[in-house]
């Protein structure tokens, strides 16, 4: 559309602890905030779920996971402000590629479902990166 601004922001981070050689706990947290000329829309999710993992590879790990939380939206549009909150579940699989000891690049794809006053589906395809202690 002519004279439409739109911005859109999103991000994941996660934070993981093995519980033994294949599963993992994860805790994770969305927020996205996309604008549009002055209306807004922010949603934020905390989840956490089990993630298990496969070994390919000595550089090749795949993984499936399923994360169950929370999330609080809020709407701004037209000078109306609604916050919502609501129940999110998300399933996902993908693949880590070990680039050094303790790094590796992170290929996926998930669906996440968040239940608030609009429901929201999201399937997404995504790149990051995984780092590691002991």
């Amino acid at each position: 559309e002519k004279g439409v601004d739109v911005k859109q922001f999103s991000g994941r981070p996660f934070l993981g602890y093995f519980l033994g050689d294949r599963w993992a706990l994860v805790v994770g947290y969305d927020y996205e905030e996309v604008k549009r000329d002055k209306d807004v829309s922010r949603t934020q999710v905390m989840m956490f779920g089990p993630t298990y993992y496969v070994p390919i590879s000595n550089q090749v790990i795949s993984y499936f996971q399923g994360n169950l939380g929370s999330s609080r939206g809020m709407i701004r549009s037209g000078g109306v402000q609604r916050d919502d909150q609501g129940l999110a579940y998300e399933f996902g699989m993908g693949i880590k590629i070990i680039l050094r000891k303790m790094s590796a690049l992170d290929l996926g794809v998930r669906w996440v479902r968040v239940n608030e006053a609009i429901d929201r589906d999201r399937i997404g395809l995504y790149v990051g990166g995984a780092f590691f202690t002991r």
